[in-house]
């Protein structure tokens, strides 16, 4: 954003520059086309970023606007955009302010973070502002710490781990290094934070300081199921389901041009399709075949919650997982059980579904979580799946302590992965109320799932479809 007018000239300045080089490397002759439109598409990039920063702020200069503070982290812009049209200059607006030229530009050049909440107030009285959220702040004086935000998240479950390492804006953290602090700035921090983390949650952003419990809006997640909190850990789930859409939404507004493609539920020719296009099945063949599909998949690794969920909101598909291990075998065989459930109505605008229990228990599933199950283990381990798990049995004389030796053998004679084949045969012996899970951990293969799911999320967003504050959100959650 050009908050003035040195900027707005270094702006032109670095415009000219960039269209001289577009139109240098346009008559290049370049031995790699392919590099030859990258340089020119990142060029153009660049072009058009510059352009629209400097039309924003020419507008700003010739039209008459009117700005009102809404929730406050628009704060910052606004006070910016406000001055800019009013037609002053950091030194005008100092001098209205009773301060040197200087504090007006420390104020814009940190986006306010450093003025006080009631240096705020009389900016925006300068210019004339509607103040919207900031003038119910009187309603709540002392409440404002940041005590009372840690209370109140907690109270819904969330750990102040998490509140800290993926709620909170870092430049508001050192307004939480202290339970109360009387410093002025703290204060704007603190209300910045709490407007932050109400965008998530869908509150007013005074809801974090007032005495009355928080609520959370579960329709928009879709998991009607889940409204009853009845312990903490039902109550975090909801919370984090919320927090876990509110991230999907922001994974899709950066993938505007990707739209899904309809494919038949047959798990037959999705193996087929998985084994032709890349070779072999694996998490990581899975996981760009989906993507394939015009399917985004967002990896999350919080503890506790749920494992994964399928979300179609306005005719676009995501799907979440968040396996707390790092077996290969286990997120390929989530990714597939997701994939059934997007695969299901497509003839359907919305689509939430949550996968509340841990993958392994296979504790009261439905008709759909079934066949979601044997899609995914036909898909891993091809149509004949019975037919292996028999041999297995057979080879070890029906001997379940001998499986451990025998699953590997059978799965390399059959080329499948054993740590699959090692699950499937432990979800058909929990069946027998046999619990084997432990001995089919033993043979997972460890890799970092969750780090590949995430280097093939990132380079695919458009980050500039989504505000600053929004992307430290998404970014905090990825690292």
């Amino acid at each position: 954003m050009i908050k003035n007018e040195k900027q707005f000239l270094i702006t032109k300045s670095r415009l000219e520059r960039f269209q001289a080089d577009y139109q240098r490397e346009e008559q290049t002759v370049d031995d790699s086309p392919i590099l030859k439109e990258m340089k020119l598409n990142s060029l153009l990039s660049l072009i058009d970023e510059l352009q629209e920063e400097i039309k924003d702020y020419e507008n700003l200069k010739s039209h008459e606007l009117n700005f009102s503070i809404h929730s406050f982290d628009e704060i910052p812009t606004i006070l910016i955009k406000a001055r800019i049209n009013a037609g002053l200059n950091q030194k005008l607006l100092a001098e209205k302010l009773g301060l040197k030229e200087q504090q007006v530009q420390r104020y814009e050049a940190t986006n306010y973070a450093s003025a006080s909440l009631a240096r705020i107030l009389e900016v925006s009285k300068v210019l004339n502002l509607k103040l919207g959220e900031l003038s119910q702040v009187n309603e709540i004086g002392e409440t404002i710490s940041s005590k009372n935000i840690v209370s109140q998240l907690e109270d819904l479950g969330l750990t102040k781990k998490f509140i800290f390492k993926k709620l909170i804006p870092i430049s508001d953290l050192e307004a939480f290094s202290v339970e109360q602090t009387k410093e002025d700035s703290f204060e704007t921090a603190l209300l910045h934070s709490a407007s932050v983390i109400s965008r998530i949650f869908d509150w007013d952003s005074l809801v974090l300081f007032k005495k009355e419990p928080l609520k959370l809006d579960l329709t928009k997640v879709g998991s009607a199921r889940f409204k009853s909190a009845v312990n903490a850990e039902t109550m975090f789930l909801n919370a984090y389901a919320v927090y876990a859409h509110y991230l999907s939404l922001l994974i899709l507004n950066a993938l505007p041009d990707m739209k899904t493609k309809k494919i038949e539920q047959n798990s037959k020719k999705v193996r087929e399709s998985i084994v032709k296009e890349y070779g072999k099945i694996s998490f990581e063949t899975i996981l760009k075949f989906v993507w394939s599909l015009g399917i985004p998949v967002l990896p999350l690794k919080d503890e506790g919650a749920f494992k994964g969920a399928s979300w179609r909101m306005n005719w676009k598909n995501i799907i979440v997982l968040k396996q707390g291990d790092n077996f290969h075998a286990r997120w390929a065989y989530l990714l597939l059980h997701e994939l059934f459930h997007i695969l299901q109505d497509q003839d359907k605008a919305d689509l939430s579904v949550i996968e509340e229990d841990e993958l392994t228990s296979y504790r009261n599933y439905s008709d759909e979580e079934e066949l979601a199950n044997e899609f995914a283990a036909d898909v891993l381990l091809g149509a004949e799946a019975e037919e292996i798990v028999d041999e297995c049995v057979d080879e070890s004389k029906g001997m379940v302590e001998r499986l451990k030796i025998t699953i590997p053998k059978v799965a390399k004679r059959r080329s499948v992965n054993v740590g699959n084949l090692a699950d499937y045969m432990a979800f058909r012996l929990n069946m027998q109320k046999i619990n084997w899970w432990g001995t089919a951990t033993n043979l997972q293969e460890k890799g970092n799932p969750w780090e590949m799911a995430r280097d093939y999320l990132m380079p695919n967003l458009s980050m500039d479809h989504i505000n600053e504050i929004d992307r430290e959100l998404l970014l905090k959650a990825l690292t």
